[in-house]
């Protein structure tokens, strides 16, 4: 099952706290089936896809498909229009220096982000002893005078990896309350827009995709 999440609702919550997971198994007791396994999760202020499975053998399937990287995943993140300075390499601190690299993909300048991560409680921090591999491709799609809209590709699933790559760059995502983005506008701009995977059972390839929410297109129009 792929569900669309909002954003401001957890996917797991507490005992009897609204969830997606709650609203699930709401709707699967419609259908007179009472149980459903979280694939992964979503942090309560992004929006966008969450899988859940249907069987615990489904589950391990899928868990392991993200474990080994075989699932593809895409966002999209309002940010500072200012991102475009990340393309100037004479801007670039020499420590991080070698942690990125500008690629040309599709018609399309891209910049290839590998800088390690360490968790901490309920944050995640750049750290070049303890951090551990993260990867995530961006790219510019659209910008207005303040903002621009950029289309995230994560190849590794670290803990708020793209909200801590993007802010240790410079450019938290807007309104991010942990990373310091620009406060007041009512939620976190990032949205889980794709995920694809080829499930091992059938051999079939799934693509699931949830669109950009207006007040997203409303940022760059």
């Amino acid at each position: 099952m792929a569900m669309n999440k909002p954003a401001g609702l957890v996917t797991m919550g507490a005992k009897g706290e609204d969830s997606l997971y709650s609203k699930v198994l709401d709707y699967l007791m419609k259908k007179e089936r009472k149980r459903a396994f979280t694939a992964h999760r979503l942090d309560k202020d992004t929006s966008g896809i969450v899988i859940f499975m249907k069987s615990e053998k489904e589950l391990e399937i899928m868990q392991s498909l993200f474990k080994h990287r075989k699932v593809q995943k895409e966002y999209f993140a309002i940010v500072s229009n200012e991102i475009e300075r990340l393309f100037d390499k004479s801007l670039w601190r020499p420590e991080d220096a070698k942690f990125l690299n500008i690629f040309h993909e599709n018609g399309k300048d891209g910049i290839d982000i590998k800088l390690p991560l360490f968790g901490i409680k309920n944050k995640s921090r750049v750290d070049f002893e303890k951090g551990s591999d993260a990867r995530t491709r961006i790219f510019i799609l659209q910008s207005s005078t303040h903002h621009a809209l950029i289309h995230i590709q994560p190849r590794t699933g670290r803990f708020h990896q793209i909200r801590c790559h993007l802010a240790y760059l410079g450019f938290p995502i807007i309104g991010d309350p942990i990373y310091k983005g620009t406060m007041g506008v009512g939620r976190l701009f990032l949205h889980s827009s794709h995920i694809e995977f080829t499930w091992p059972p059938n051999k079939k390839k799934y693509h699931f995709s949830a669109p950009l929410p207006t007040e997203f297109q409303n940022y760059v129009e």
